[in-house]
């Protein structure tokens, strides 16, 4: 543990420098991003935030929300570079390196909690997919019984049919944050992990459509669908994998089923399927998913695509002459990936024009932005650079791997 001198290094700086960029810009930054909120003060001093991550600006949002500087918890990526030498004179966040250990920043939570520091941190670790706040893992909650100072739990509405993380086009509409609760050391002292873990969940569920069945915000742009199949990969209608694609508001499949995307974040059916189901032997897969008024929500597609990997795991696992899906040169089988070696940016690489890496030697996978797929391999970090222009690979990648391997798909 370093001592809380060095911690505490370049702090005053950190929050002098934020609250003078959040008086000065923090307005525009809400009137061109139409962000609205309900300003909070902490009665902590030190406090860890823990939030639902629905877009990238969700960290500008929460410090507009609070209006305290807040030491966050980032993806590595974001520091590289002339940007990211910025961001750490800056802001001084830490680090969280994409599809590695995170023992070395539940360290640093500790020590800047310890020190007076308050940190933020996004315990789903990823923006998420379908507009549900997504899995959070029991060591959030083990973290927070650890640490020193209070907690605020906090939650922004609307952000993912703003910034949907599979979008390739910024939309126009609206945004709101809140704070959920705030607790005291005392009040956590008392709590067990368990009940820590059940508030922690509780406060920090969203639901986008349930919220937006609320409000009927309207997010509008010229490509409302482009980058769908990132998300959504599996078709309904006849149950391929990854064969799905979009065109401006359109989403479609090969076989001929299509859908047009709303500015509500709706899809309605346009046609039905013209082929055959090509997938045979997988689970009957439902003709369509519609609601009482026909339409399609991204997060039901989502929960009935996350059931159909379930019911044909092993059958999907047992696909490796043919591959399951190909993005950008990138073949995808029931057992293994095989990468070319032009878009390994970090890692080994085999002799010849392809690499190949087992499900099985795989401990850990995430992505950034969808064009950046990170593994340990063997106790090694492989890093991919996918061409944007080419493919939006998306959150297929981490279903496939975690079905394929017997995990649970979260």
């Amino acid at each position: 543990m370093r001592s809380r001198e060095e911690v505490r290094k370049g702090y005053n700086f950190n929050r002098i420098a934020i609250g003078i960029i959040r008086i000065l810009f923090g307005w525009i930054i809400c009137l061109i991003s139409n962000f609205r909120c309900t300003h909070y003060s902490p009665k902590n001093k030190a406090y860890l935030v823990l939030s639902n991550h629905t877009m990238n600006l969700d960290p500008i949002f929460d410090v507009i929300v609070l209006r305290r500087f807040v030491r966050f918890v980032a993806s590595a990526n974001i520091m590289r570079g002339f940007p990211g030498c910025f961001v750490k004179w800056l802001a001084n966040p830490i680090p969280r390196q994409k599809g590695g250990s995170a023992d070395d920043v539940i360290v640093a939570v500790k020590e800047s909690l310890a020190a007076g520091i308050p940190v933020a941190m996004y315990p789903e670790g990823n923006v998420t997919w379908d507009g549900e706040t997504g899995f959070i893992s029991r060591r959030t909650a083990e973290l927070v019984k650890e640490c020193e100072g209070g907690l605020i739990t906090m939650h922004k509405i609307g952000g993912f049919f703003k910034t949907p993380r599979w979008s390739m086009v910024k939309r126009r509409g609206p945004v709101y944050g809140e704070v959920v609760a705030e607790y005291s050391r005392e009040e956590l002292d008392r709590m067990s992990v368990d009940e820590i873990y059940e508030l922690i969940k509780r406060d920090l569920y969203l639901d986008a459509y349930e919220e937006q069945e609320k409000r009927h915000w309207k997010y509008r742009c010229r490509a409302l669908a482009e980058g769908l199949e990132a998300s959504l990969y599996v078709c309904p209608e006849c149950g391929t994998v990854g064969d799905l694609r979009s065109k401006g508001d359109t989403f479609s499949c090969g076989c001929g089923a299509s859908w047009e995307f709303t500015d509500e974040g709706y899809l309605i059916p346009v046609s039905g399927r013209e082929a055959e189901v090509r997938h045979a032997g997988l689970s009957d897969v439902p003709a369509e998913l519609k609601d009482a008024e026909g339409r399609v929500s991204i997060l039901d597609w989502s929960r009935w695509e996350k059931k159909f990997l379930r019911d044909n795991a092993g059958k999907l696992a047992a696909c490796v002459k043919d591959p399951l899906c190909v993005d950008d040169g990138i073949r995808v089988y029931g057992d293994r990936l095989e990468i070319p070696n032009g878009i390994i940016e970090n890692g080994p690489k085999e002799e010849g024009e392809y690499s190949t890496f087992r499900w099985e030697d795989i401990q850990k996978l995430s992505l950034f932005r969808s064009t950046r797929l990170f593994f340990t391999w063997k106790d090694q970090i492989v890093e991919v650079h996918i061409d944007a222009s080419k493919e939006n690979i998306g959150i297929r990648y981490y279903a496939l791997w975690r079905i394929c391997t017997g995990r649970e798909y979260i």
